[in-house]
C-alpha cells in the first residue's frame, strides 16, 4: 500500500470509535503466519493491512482481519467468516479467503 492509502485508512478508522477494533490494533507477525498456515497465500496488501490495522470498518466496508471492531458482527475474525461462507456452500468460497461481505454476500 502507498503511504497515501495507509493514511486514508488510518483516517477512516479514526472517524468512528465503533469502527476500529479498540483503537487500531496491529497484528504481530506470528499471528499473521498462523493465518498463513491455514491460508498459504495472503494478498500482500491485505497482509500489510493486517499488520498495520488488524481489521476494521473502512468507509462503511467491514474488512475482517484478526481484530474486530464492535460494529462488525458477522463473525469473530477472517477465518470464522470464511468458514461461514464455506459451510453455506457459497460458490467459490472453498478457494477463497473471505475478508469482507456486502448486501449480496461475498465481495
Amino acid at each position: 500500500m502507498t503511504e497515501i492509502t495507509i493514511r486514508l485508512i488510518q483516517d477512516a478508522l479514526a472517524e468512528e470509535v465503533d469502527h476500529a477494533p479498540q483503537g487500531i490494533l496491529p497484528v504481530p507477525e506470528n499471528e499473521i503466519r498462523l493465518l498463513e498456515s491455514f491460508w498459504p497465500y495472503l494478498e500482500p496488501h491485505y497482509r500489510q493491512f493486517l499488520g498495520l490495522f488488524g481489521g476494521g470498518v473502512v468507509r462503511h466496508e467491514n474488512i475482517y482481519g484478526l481484530r474486530l471492531a464492535p460494529a462488525m458482527r458477522e463473525a469473530d475474525d477472517v477465518s470464522a467468516l470464511t468458514t461461514l461462507f464455506r459451510e453455506d456452500r457459497w460458490p467459490g468460497a472453498e478457494e477463497m479467503l473471505i475478508f469482507t461481505v456486502d448486501a449480496f454476500g461475498i465481495t
